[in-house]
């Protein structure tokens, strides 16, 4: 018999299992998709809203909606003067009779895609700390970028205790799958 279970018998105490916390900070590499087709479809998106990032704050939030189809986004916010919060809502849980709400506040990032060497416009520490100020108790963000966080960014995130749900897999099997539309996207 283990040790630790015949100290429980004896004692009564449980020794709590301990592992060292992992701070896994995501390369710009990790972040980004790895299929040709992928890269080529963000790099599209891209060009699409590069000169109107306004509008990309709106398909952000279509994307997002995508992603989870029971959020619920409150309003996306005018292109200035928006409080640092591109769009607002709220995510539904527990059974649709009686679901509490998280509230969610989204910030949308067009900035250019990295290239094969993985040079790009990166988020900054900047952009997320903007994020992140504006979020109240039991808020959480999203993020939605056509880029990558960058690594000091990153590392400050995790080290802050928020996690990152990096799913370009998700978003471009969204956009692929016919469910984007290029007369989708806001003109």
């Amino acid at each position: 018999m283990p040790a630790v279970w015949l100290n429980w018998v004896k004692t009564g105490r449980a020794k709590r299992l301990q592992a060292a916390p992992i701070l896994e900070i995501r390369k710009p590499s990790e972040q980004t998709p790895s299929s040709l087709d992928d890269r080529s479809l963000i790099q599209e998106v891209y060009k699409h809203f590069r000169d109107r990032p306004s509008v990309f704050e709106s398909f952000a939030a279509y994307i997002f909606q995508m992603m989870y189809p029971d959020a619920l986004i409150d309003e996306v916010t005018r292109a200035t003067v928006d409080g640092g919060r591109d769009a607002i809502g709220r995510l539904p849980l527990g059974p649709s009779s009686d679901p509490i709400y998280l509230d969610f506040s989204l910030e949308a990032k067009c900035y250019a895609p990295p290239s094969s060497d993985g040079n790009g416009n990166s988020v900054t520490v900047g952009d997320t700390k903007r994020l992140i100020s504006r979020l109240k108790h039991r808020q959480f963000g999203v993020l939605v970028t056509t880029s990558f966080v960058a690594q000091q960014a990153y590392k400050e995130i995790r080290e802050d205790g928020h996690s990152d749900n990096s799913e370009w897999e998700r978003h471009c099997f969204c956009l692929k799958e016919g469910r984007f539309r290029r007369q989708n996207i806001v003109n």
